[in-house]
């Protein structure tokens, strides 16, 4: 099975020079567990577009995660992660509003390191390309195989 994490191209150069996927909360409690969200969706997550538009965010990027992490499914989240009930639905409300498919969500605790990634892509012209093969991304060339020089 492939995971995917959907995210913003302005948080893509960070994401690159730290090479992994950092833990971050998903509502506003205290006590709730970070985590990575994942999707098995390979569709845009529109989620992401919630709050900053992605257009204005520097584009669409995904990482395609492989089966070599064990996450949990978002329904079990909402009881080991601690996110408040309140939250939990409010979250569910917001994502079916917007098209999300919340039975494909997934998250995990640990942050995913790059040698999990298959593959790391921008949307351009509604397809997928690899970001390594952008001239902009030219710098990062080395990290193309994931992880092997880790």
């Amino acid at each position: 099975m492939k995971y995917y994490h959907y995210t913003k191209g302005g948080h893509l150069e960070t994401i690159l020079n730290c090479g992994y996927l950092k833990l971050c909360r998903m509502g506003t409690c205290k006590n709730e567990k970070k985590a990575v969200n994942l999707t098995t969706s390979d569709e845009w997550e529109p989620t992401v577009d919630c709050i900053v538009p992605v257009s204005t965010m520097g584009g669409a990027i995904r990482f395609v995660i492989g089966d070599t992490i064990n996450p949990i499914s978002w329904a079990k989240y909402r009881w080991v992660g601690k996110i408040s009930p309140e939250i939990y639905d409010k979250l569910n409300r917001s994502a079916r509003k917007h098209g999300s498919d919340i039975s494909k969500w997934f998250v995990t605790f640990n942050a995913i390191h790059r040698k999990h990634w298959l593959a790391v892509e921008m949307l351009q012209d509604d397809k997928w390309v690899n970001v390594f093969e952008q001239d902009k991304f030219e710098q990062y060339k080395k990290l193309e195989n994931y992880g092997s020089n880790d």
